[in-house]
């Protein structure tokens, strides 16, 4: 994935981007739809947003889906009154789509154990690691430090570089203020829009698609949609080097552009819900 500085514009120049209406609209939720808080149970979906999603899900042959890091069943929680929502949890690792059709990825499925012991291995620590909050999605785990005080960084450190020794079949993924337990085997948001994209589109189609998202862990999907000829955006993050074509300052930019795209392509009929 070739590393760049994307391009700093506007919610209108990104929608101009599109001669036609996107086949697959990607999202990442947490610092991309939904602003960072403190606590991660504090960044909620709220129904402005929902209502928007709901609108752009409906458009013909357009399809969305929000692919994150967090469970499925939080993202069923967040979302899953939208009907014609694709929800990816654990990074694509389970996917559920519009009619109930839930896949997860066997190979995550056979290295759960391994997430669950790792797990409990760290809960009982959590306490005297203070400001340190430990978040379980069932196939990864987030062990978030952000509140921590930096004379507790060095434990937090050390036990990540334990779980990495003590659990082979995981991987532990450094991101700038926490640390991620994901099963040890190749697999990213760009596989998850792949999987998606032949699921609901196949892959013939030459429509564009497109991405939002802005940490490290999106930039599989940023180089997919690129191999596709997409539109793809990273949001926040600037000056710092990534294989997205645009930068958009924020969430609120971001659903700025959702608008102004909904909006140039209102023509398309709707899908009934």
């Amino acid at each position: 994935m070739e590393s760049v500085f994307p391009k700093s514009t506007n919610a209108a120049r990104v929608a101009e981007a599109f001669s036609s209406p996107p086949a697959l609209i990607g999202l990442d939720r947490d610092g991309t739809l939904v602003p960072y808080a403190e606590r991660p149970e504090d960044a909620v979906v709220d129904e402005a947003l929902r209502q928007l999603l709901k609108g752009l899900s409906a458009a013909e042959d357009t399809f969305v889906a929000v692919v994150s890091a967090r469970s499925l069943a939080q993202l069923k929680i967040d979302f899953g009154a939208i009907n014609n929502l694709i929800l990816a949890g654990n990074y694509g690792m389970e996917i559920l789509y519009p009619g109930g059709t839930a896949i997860v990825s066997p190979q995550a499925s056979s290295i759960r154990p391994q997430v669950r012991a790792a797990v409990q291995t760290i809960s009982p620590l959590v306490g005297s690691l203070t400001g340190c909050i430990l978040e379980d999605h069932g196939l990864s785990a987030c062990l978030h430090f952000q509140a921590a005080p930096a004379e507790k960084l060095v434990d937090v450190h050390d036990l990540a570089l334990d779980i990495s020794r003590r659990f082979s079949t995981l991987h532990v993924r450094r991101q700038p203020t926490s640390y991620e337990f994901l099963p040890n085997f190749s697999h990213g948001k760009g596989d998850a829009l792949a999987a998606i994209e032949q699921t609901v589109l196949g892959t013939e189609h030459n429509r564009p698609v497109f991405f939002a998202g802005d940490t490290e862990g999106d930039e599989s999907a940023f180089a997919w949609v690129n191999h596709r000829h997409g539109v793809s955006v990273k949001i926040g993050g600037e000056g710092r080097p990534s294989c997205a074509q645009y930068q958009l300052p924020s969430p609120i930019e971001l659903r700025q552009f959702l608008r102004l795209l909904q909006g140039r392509f209102a023509s398309t009929s709707a899908r009934s819900k």
